[in-house]
């Protein structure tokens, strides 16, 4: 069995910093929620009628919930690593795993049509958008512009979430 290479010494190991506060959580949460609404008000009204309501205050509730467990977690936890860090506590190595990749795949398919939702949205203002092969050009700039974004940090990400809570604050 081999021996794990050591750090050179003067070194210090890289890893995650917990740095966007309580305002880059709150911006992100929102911006999360917000844009949700937005591409499932049509589908929500469609299948749930005149109970279109009562699924966004379970909904609600649900988010509110999970905002709870994640603010609870996050401060028993003082380690940056968000989902995999409290399974990994509770549940071990392999279902962190597991819970990981999940939430990866999640973030991978709602950044997909958030974009894509986006776009059309964008379409109501400029309609040369409409066209299909435009529609995926533009998508796929959404998604390489909010690649990029996370490639440069979280307080980047995070400033970014402020201007979209504003900007749709101020719409309303």
């Amino acid at each position: 069995m081999t021996q794990p290479a050591q750090r050179p010494a003067g070194r210090r190991r890289q890893g995650l910093r917990r740095n966007i506060g309580i305002l880059g959580n709150f911006a992100f949460g929102y911006a999360d929620v917000a844009e949700g609404i937005y591409f499932t008000l049509g589908l929500v009204v469609i299948y749930a009628g005149a109970a279109a309501t009562y699924a966004y205050l379970f909904a609600t509730t649900a988010y509110i919930l999970t905002a709870l467990c994640y603010a609870e977690l996050a401060s028993s936890y003082h380690q940056a690593g968000g989902a995999f860090v409290y399974a990994r506590r509770a549940f071990g190595r392999n279902i962190a795993f597991l819970a990981a990749w999940a939430l990866l795949l999640d973030y991978v398919v709602t950044t997909a049509i958030s974009s894509l939702a986006a776009i059309g949205y964008l379409g109501y203002f400029f309609p040369q958008l409409n066209a299909p092969l435009l529609i995926g050009g533009a998508t796929a700039a959404a998604i390489l512009f909010l690649m990029s974004l996370n490639i440069l940090g979280i307080g980047e990400s995070a400033k970014f979430s402020y201007f979209l809570v504003l900007f749709n604050l101020a719409g309303m």
